[in-house]
């Protein structure tokens, strides 16, 4: 694999669920700003459960990203160790 390929990767990795965080804060932030007196109770509380799914995807999508990472970085350290052996 070449070196600049796996940096590349690895970039994405630790972007990515930056990226699903900022999106879950901009989310929260509209509906507390767009919350207006006499608003229809259900739809403050779809959106609600709505931006509590979404904050639930993002933790399991990152708990694969970290194992993605785990795996790469072992699959890099194994093919180092064959490197070196040759």
């Amino acid at each position: 694999m070449f070196p600049h390929t796996a940096s590349f990767g690895m970039f994405w990795f630790m972007i990515l669920p930056l990226i699903a965080i900022a999106v879950v804060l901009v989310l929260l932030l509209r509906l507390l700003r767009d919350r207006r007196p006499g608003a229809d109770a259900d739809a403050a509380t779809d959106e609600a459960r709505m931006i509590q799914e979404l904050y639930r995807g993002m933790n399991r999508m990152e708990q694969r990203v970290e194992a993605l990472e785990t795996l790469l970085l072992e699959r890099d350290a194994r093919s180092a160790r064959r490197e070196d052996e040759r």
